[in-house]
């Protein structure tokens, strides 16, 4: 029984096909290679997709890019919003009049911009000396507004240092050859258990000839010397076995891949040549 399409809703948003493509699961790989030849994933590990047509403030992620830049521009970020937004407070207090900030200390710190300057650093960062106060209701707003700007702005610099700190980095090495080990359960699992047998049957008839050989001489030092000895054999051993082992395998299997390839080629030229002959 064939079923109908499904309708959606007319009270339903519509969706236009941009925003369709937009929103489209790529997947763990099944939609991408189906259109498309290339990797999903580089050989460095990073994704190999690139979303097109999006707006800067859909692809704009500010805690994702202060998480991954350097340190130095991390710092350097954190140092110019402070000093920008200070300077911003600043001007504001300098905006308020000439009386907006009294106190003992107001000719000591030059001019009006550097009074407002150096007030708005400790009201930012909730230090209050007391030598400056805001005069006024407008240079008690501005002092309301920066308390609560300095506060979440150490709230969320203390954040994002937390973050990084906190943050795990995978330290992979990726090699043009792989490494399988230890080599003697690797000779196990393929059946080649004589030759671990054979190998550990050398390096302790090596190890024991070699203390015979050296106890009386060096002692407790000889018999070090044998058994580091004879575990170098054991590893030399059991390397040269296993590769030459599985390369013996791996030139088998190909080997008999191609024949097949080969017969396969042959079977359907034969059967081609068959289909061509005309009926008798």
């Amino acid at each position: 029984m064939v079923q109908p399409p499904f309708e959606a809703s007319p009270l339903a948003p519509r969706r236009s096909p941009e925003e369709q493509a937009r929103d489209r699961d790529l997947g763990f790989g099944a939609v991408v290679s189906r259109e498309s030849r290339q990797r999903l994933l580089n050989r460095d590990g990073s994704f190999n997709v690139a979303r097109s047509g999006l707006g800067f403030l859909a692809t704009f992620a500010p805690y994702h890019l202060l998480l991954t830049i350097s340190w130095r521009g991390f710092l350097a970020v954190v140092g110019a919003t402070y000093l920008v937004l200070n300077l911003v407070f600043a001007v504001a207090y300098v905006a308020c009049g000439p009386d907006a900030l009294s106190g003992a200390g107001a000719a000591m710190l030059g001019g009006r911009f550097s009074q407002a300057f150096f007030f708005s650093i400790q009201t930012f960062a909730t230090i209050g000396y007391g030598q400056i106060a805001p005069n006024g209701l407008a240079a008690n707003l501005v002092v309301t507004v920066e308390a609560l700007v300095g506060l979440m702005y150490q709230a969320l610099a203390t954040g994002l240092l937390f973050a990084r700190f906190t943050r795990p980095t995978a330290a992979l090495l990726f090699s043009a050859r792989a490494v399988v080990g230890p080599a003697e359960r690797l000779l196990s699992m393929i059946g080649e258990w004589r030759l671990c047998f054979f190998a550990y049957a050398v390096a302790f008839l090596s190890n024991a000839a070699l203390c015979v050989l050296l106890i009386p001489f060096w002692g407790s030092a000889g018999a070090g010397v044998a058994l580091s000895t004879a575990l170098v054999v054991e590893s030399i051993l059991l390397w040269t076995l296993t590769k030459r082992i599985m390369n013996s395998r791996f030139s088998a299997r190909e080997t008999h891949a191609s024949s097949s390839a080969d017969n396969d080629g042959s079977a359907r030229a034969a059967i081609r040549g068959l289909a061509a002959q005309p009926a008798e």
